[in-house]
């Protein structure tokens, strides 16, 4: 059970603090429901209490785990599959794990295929998610600006590819 000013990933949707914790009816049924601030944006969340674990709910990653998610950008080998498809169900599921591993690397596919070819609506939108879920993690985990986490990715999008120009990314 989490307790106010936690800091929680909430899967698909991002990092965010436990604000309070509020009661609702709900078909004539009081329920528990952590009120979630996001930090970016400025979203706020209602999660029920009863489905946190469905949900994929977890602490945040600690500080010290941060330099290892960067390097993963270089490190973490990954495929992409050329079924337009198979390719968007599979970024889903990995972005539903709640592991920012798996986050990390439909950012850098969406990223590589962006530069390289565009993307279309749907991997935009899906690529703007990815950013949100590891921008929102590493801003609450280490207290740094978006700017400042903006330019980390970059930098690190940037070596993995070898480009002078992942700024877009």
């Amino acid at each position: 059970m989490f307790k106010v000013g936690d800091k929680v990933l909430y899967p698909m949707h991002g990092a965010g603090v436990i604000s309070e914790v509020e009661q609702h009816e709900v078909l004539g049924e009081l329920k528990d429901y952590y009120v979630l601030e996001m930090p970016i944006g400025n979203i706020t969340i209602m999660i029920p209490v009863g489905a946190l674990n469905e949900l994929g709910i977890r602490y945040i990653i600690p500080k010290e785990e941060v330099d290892g998610v960067i390097k993963s950008f270089s490190t973490r080998n990954f495929e992409e599959n050329v079924n337009w498809n198979k390719r968007y169900r599979e970024n889903i599921a990995k972005l539903k794990s709640s592991s920012i591993y798996d986050v990390v690397d439909v950012y850098k596919v969406l990223a590589k295929r962006d530069f390289e070819k565009g993307l279309s609506t749907g991997e935009r939108k899906m690529f703007s998610n990815a950013r949100q879920i590891l921008f929102s993690e590493i801003i609450l985990s280490t207290q740094m600006s978006f700017d400042d986490v903006k330019d980390i990715i970059d930098k690190a999008v940037s070596q993995t590819f070898n480009t002078s120009d992942a700024s877009d990314a």
